[in-house]
């Protein structure tokens, strides 16, 4: 189902973010940039002179950092200095010493070393708007026997004028028509590749979804769904998700040329997971025009001899796509909470299924995953409202 809604959800009160100053190391140059801890973009003003005939004239431009495809980054063991970042999630480039970086959290000076930081920068092309396309997925044959309740989430929060139905423009994919009531429905896709149902992950025994929603991308494309947005939101069925928070968060970013998405958790390899996707418009309407590129040249089907963790969930997909066709990346640790991401678990709680829960009340998230059970679900929507 596609819907285009004009409803506004009233935006949050939110503390306002610190600031703090560090030091870049670019080119031999030692730059103060202005860091925001909650991880959004880090942007600073370089000055130069230009001839225009007669005069000598003041260019003032933008840079944004921005971190380099994993690929092109050092192993936490490597002198980082040459590449401006590290593999891992979350770990930075500091001078360590003159001519050697080492990747760490953070650095204090004496300490540590000299904790100059070394980044990657890139031209600041836009200041894009706040209009949004969300979209989510529910998945009838899941290829476990496992009961699952995403439909209910979903049909439950369209009633609500929830998580994705706060959007401006919104829609769901299925590999079935579903109701998700008052005459809204799934768009159902299609197995035409027969690569729906290749692989099962071997923890969950449920369906690898990367073709699954690459037909559903291509659906997104054919049918301009993401046109005229400035940025593109998916979001699992089962991630408490507050688009008012995200707009805040989002207020006056600027976008680096080429179009960013941003990666929400620390400490592992790829970072931007599925259960909130964040992307600019521009970056990704590049995911989009290389589809049938990144599915034909990248080793989705996990069959890399390099790599060790089996075929690709959608969202490895879309990051790998994005990195090969040079939409740049960012972090953003603070935004989910999410129990999918290691770091987290110390400070969530265990569920029931042994897995990990966030604590939603007196809480400022963008998006709490995963509550799985509707009674969970509504009950920590409820919680982020101070209802409960």
């Amino acid at each position: 189902m596609i819907a285009d809604t004009t409803s506004e959800t009233e935006s949050p009160v939110f503390e306002v973010q610190q600031r703090a100053t560090r030091v870049k190391y670019v080119g031999g140059l030692l730059l103060a940039t202005a860091l925001l801890l909650t991880g959004a973009a880090v942007i600073h003003k370089r000055r130069g002179l230009s001839f225009n005939e007669n005069k000598l004239t003041q260019e003032y431009y933008e840079e944004s950092v921005v971190v380099p495809p994993y690929d092109s980054c050092s192993k936490t063991t490597e002198n980082c200095l040459s590449t401006k970042c590290c593999k891992v999630t979350g770990y930075m480039c500091f001078l360590k010493s003159p001519g050697v970086g080492k990747c760490m959290t953070n650095c204090t000076p004496g300490k540590d070393g000299i904790c100059t930081e070394a980044v990657a920068t890139k031209a600041v092309a836009s200041y894009p708007g706040l209009k949004f396309f969300c979209f989510s997925w529910y998945m009838a044959d899941t290829g476990s026997t496992k009961k699952s309740y995403d439909l209910e989430l979903l049909s439950r929060s369209y009633t609500l004028g929830a998580s994705i139905f706060g959007c401006p423009k919104w829609a769901v994919y299925s590999d079935v028509e579903a109701v998700l009531g008052n005459g809204a429905k799934t768009t159902q896709v299609f197995d035409v590749d027969a690569d729906f149902h290749l692989f099962k992950r071997k923890k969950e025994g449920t369906w690898v979804n990367a073709m699954m929603f690459y037909q559903a991308w291509l659906n997104i494309r054919e049918q301009q769904l993401s046109a005229g947005s400035d940025w593109v939101i998916k979001v699992d069925a089962d991630s408490v998700f507050l688009p008012a928070r995200l707009l805040t968060r989002l207020q006056g970013y600027h976008v680096p040329a080429g179009g960013v998405y941003i990666e929400n958790c620390a400490n592992v390899m790829y970072g931007f997971f599925g259960n909130l996707e964040v992307v600019s418009g521009d970056g990704f309407q590049t995911f989009l025009t290389n589809l049938e590129t990144c599915k034909a040249t990248l080793a989705w089907k996990g069959d890399d001899p390099d790599w060790k963790y089996g075929p690709w969930g959608e969202d490895l997909f879309m990051q790998n796509c994005m990195d090969k066709f040079g939409v740049s990346k960012q972090s953003d640790f603070t935004m989910d909470a999410d129990g999918m991401c290691k770091k987290n678990h110390p400070t969530f709680r265990k569920s029931s299924d042994g897995g990990y829960m966030p604590y939603c009340k007196n809480s400022k998230q963008i998006v709490y995953h995963p509550f799985r059970k509707p009674a969970d679900y509504f009950k920590c929507l409820a919680e982020t409202q101070d209802l409960a």
